[in-house]
């Protein structure tokens, strides 16, 4: 019995292989998986830019508020 068990494991194991080696020339596989990482590439740089972008928005809302606040002066002193 346990010798037919391990047969039968083989045997899978044998044609899991085959089936591994087949899929591996094909080159739809190949296709999906270089533009699979092109794709990644393209969101992972756009994240980037996004976290740059967000990373901005601090200094400036602060650059804005002082030159807003510089304007309101200038126009109080015209006054």
């Amino acid at each position: 019995m346990n010798e037919q068990l391990s047969k039968t494991k083989d045997e899978k194991i044998v044609q899991l292989s085959q089936q591994i080696k087949r899929f591996k020339g094909f080159h739809q596989i190949v296709k999906f998986k270089s533009e699979a990482l092109q794709i990644d590439k393209a969101l992972i740089n756009q994240l980037n830019s996004l976290c740059h972008n967000i990373s901005l928005v601090e200094p400036i809302y602060e650059i804005s508020s002082s030159m807003i606040d510089k304007s309101v002066e200038a126009r109080q002193n015209l006054e």
